[in-house]
């Protein structure tokens, strides 16, 4: 091999190429609806801290003592359609449909109040692998938690940003609200 030279490795399995293109959905376990046109991808993060355990005379982190402090799953959609119910999957709001004389049109009234029936069940992500086999990531209990902005820019499209933050039910709080399926060959479930 010549100096300067980068040699690439093909991987063995194909099938393990995850492609970025997809398509989002709402309450994708029991009445699958898809949710809208995105642009620039969707994103899963997996924000955790994990800790040493502190036992006198240690030397620094140690096998077999971490323990989790926090798992946060997240999950980023750039959408291109934006509608009242997109809009309401991560605000707050009331729509109410009234008319002028311009015509008929829906007024968006914002609140400071977050109830239960704004969490969504689920939202997800159904993507493909190079071999088209299929891939799913599920969050559940899903709201957006973070700021939600739309840019107005001159001769293109507004691209709305939505962070979508998977809450852990009352009834299971150690069960991170995220799951994986890969439809690979042995169609396993891949955490949970």
């Amino acid at each position: 091999m010549s100096n300067g030279v980068f040699t690439p490795v093909a991987p063995d399995k194909m099938s393990n190429i995850m492609l970025g293109e997809g398509v989002t959905y709402k309450n994708f376990q029991t009445d699958p609806e898809i949710i809208g046109a995105t642009r620039g991808g969707s994103q899963l993060d997996i924000e955790r801290v994990i800790r040493d355990l502190a036992v006198d005379g240690l030397m620094g982190s140690t096998k077999g003592l971490k323990r989790y402090d926090t798992c946060i799953p997240k999950l980023t959609v750039n959408y291109l359609s934006i509608t009242t119910d997109i809009l309401s999957m991560g605000i707050p709001m009331t729509v109410t449909e009234k008319t002028d004389a311009d015509g008929t049109y829906d007024e968006i009234a914002f609140s400071f109040e977050i109830s239960a029936d704004d969490v969504l069940d689920d939202i997800a992500f159904k993507g493909q692998k190079f071999t088209g086999e299929d891939c799913v990531i599920i969050l559940e209990n899903a709201y957006n938690m973070d700021s939600y902005a739309l840019n107005f820019n001159s001769k293109d499209e507004i691209v709305a940003t939505m962070i979508y933050t998977g809450f852990y039910p009352s009834a299971d709080p150690v069960t991170p609200p995220v799951m994986i399926f890969d439809y690979s060959s042995t169609g396993s479930e891949v955490g949970s």
